[in-house]
């Protein structure tokens, strides 16, 4: 079985959520363009 309790659910959904967080947060700050308003 690819989990033994709650306790690998929730791990992976904090690991999850933070991966997600450490890659979309930054580009959000950094302000990144968007494709849209790469355009002239």
């Amino acid at each position: 079985m690819w989990c033994d309790g709650w306790s690998d659910i929730v791990r992976g959904l904090l690991v999850g959520t933070a991966a997600y967080v450490t890659l979309v947060v930054p580009l959000r700050v950094l302000g990144e363009p968007t494709p849209a308003e790469l355009r002239p």
